[in-house]
């Protein structure tokens, strides 16, 4: 269903959707530390309320086309379909890190160490961080 994120309450089998505000299409979840990030069709969202409710963090995202998220310590990042961007402000604002990114539709992004790598139809990139 379209801007479903659901959570699984401690010591229970029952789902809880968590969707204040959210009405976009969900692609991917990120967290740093109790802050929740979504990767929409519309951009990423942020909740620092267990999601109960989500505002739009998109300020110099490369495109609102988010197809993947990936955190590197305090960075985020959001593969979209016109390249990756980071950000270092919890999402208010995001910088273009696309220099050697020969495909920039990014469909996944994985950390491993200090190492970002980037999912393309092209194959796969990888990048050491901090940049």
């Amino acid at each position: 269903t379209s801007g479903s994120v659901f959570r699984l309450a401690s010591g229970s089998d029952a789902w809880q959707a968590v969707n204040g505000g959210l009405d976009a299409d969900v692609r991917s979840l990120a967290a740093i530390g109790t802050t929740f990030y979504a990767g929409t069709n519309k951009g990423v969202f942020r909740s620092t309320d267990k999601g109960k409710s989500w505002i739009a963090v998109n300020n110099g995202l490369v495109s609102k086309n988010v197809q993947a998220l990936a955190v590197l310590g305090t960075t985020l990042y959001a593969g979209t379909n016109k390249g990756v961007s980071q950000s270092t402000d919890g999402g208010d604002s995001w910088t273009a890190v696309n220099e050697g990114l020969k495909n920039r539709n990014v469909r996944a992004l994985t950390v491993s160490g200090e190492m970002l790598y980037a999912g393309t139809s092209d194959g796969v990139f990888r990048a050491s961080f901090p940049q």
